[in-house]
């Protein structure tokens, strides 16, 4: 009788744990964390076509249009952190009620103090990232580096992503780390070309880029060769032809300058750069014993005419 009595009370617990656990094991999530991050991308890509359209249209500078673009990126950033951190919350606590029902059926005593420590531990590691979330408005430089390093591990674990890799060469650029935005845009490229469906010449330009910026303005080999297989799938690639000016002027080579920049501000006449570039044509001109002519010193404004004197 006691032995039955034991084991009517045994089986009753184990009825009770599958009807209490097994929805929270085998429920469905009701937004899944890969629907989240698809609706951030099209917001994002969205966003950024009517960015691209206000500069398009003249309603919004070269400068203001890079100043909204990189805030929209770090604004995307900080989301799919946001969204990581949820769902790295939703799996931990799904493998602790995994490990605690094992216990739970193996040893119920047992299992019951376990139960509690492991709820007692997810309870403060809920409050702690909610502690981080609110301190996300006031990041300084280290927080931003830490975020930027979580985004580099991700992708190392979905390297398919390409709009990851840009975002990510893009923030390693802007903390001046010129190694690693070097290796995210070599990733970019490889991603591009994994996909099929884009021409990876300009990531291999802002690698080459970030190549140049690494080796403190020199055009070493890696560089050379980045400029080289940018150019295959682009001969008008521009990051390529701005550090080809630049090597031609510093060898002295000013005409064969003049064709890179002159060809960059013929093609894109409204890059970030523009004004840098007409300088730089204008120094080339004055060194060669030209005048600078008009059209540029009319596009370049006063600073181009004082550069050409």
């Amino acid at each position: 009788m006691p032995l039955n009595f034991w084991l009517a009370v045994l089986l009753l617990i184990i009825l009770a744990l599958v009807f209490v656990i097994y929805p929270m094991l085998f429920a469905r999530r009701s937004r899944p964390v890969v629907q989240y991050r698809e609706q951030n991308l099209a917001t994002y890509r969205a966003r950024l076509a009517e960015l691209e359209r206000e500069r398009d249209e003249g309603a919004l500078d070269e400068s203001g249009f890079e100043s909204l673009k990189d805030e929209l990126e770090m604004r995307l950033l900080r989301d799919v952190e946001s969204e990581d951190t949820a769902g790295e919350a939703s799996s931990g606590g799904r493998a602790g009620i995994v490990v605690t029902t094992l216990a739970l059926v193996l040893a119920l005593p047992v299992g019951a103090f376990l139960l509690y420590d492991s709820l007692g531990a997810s309870d403060e590691v809920a409050q702690f990232r909610e502690r981080q979330q609110m301190m996300q408005d006031g990041m300084d430089a280290s927080d931003v580096d830490a975020m930027v390093q979580r985004l580099q591990t991700r992708l190392e674990a979905d390297p398919d992503n390409p709009q990851g890799w840009a975002m990510l060469g893009r923030s390693y650029m802007q903390l001046e780390r010129f190694r690693e935005a070097a290796e995210a845009y070599g990733e970019l490229a490889r991603a591009i070309e994994r996909a099929g469906d884009g021409n990876p010449a300009s990531a291999l330009g802002l690698r080459a880029q970030a190549l140049f910026m690494a080796n403190r303005g020199e055009v070493t080999a890696e560089v050379d060769n980045a400029i080289s297989r940018a150019r295959e799938g682009n001969p008008d690639e521009v990051n390529s032809l701005g550090l080809l000016g630049v090597e031609a002027f510093r060898n002295g080579d000013y005409r064969e300058a003049l064709d890179y920049w002159e060809r960059i501000l013929e093609i894109a006449p409204d890059h970030p750069q523009a004004e840098s570039i007409r300088r730089g044509v204008a120094a080339a001109y004055s060194e060669l014993g030209e005048p600078v002519p008009d059209d540029l010193l009319e596009e370049g404004g006063g600073q181009s005419g004082e550069s050409g004197s």
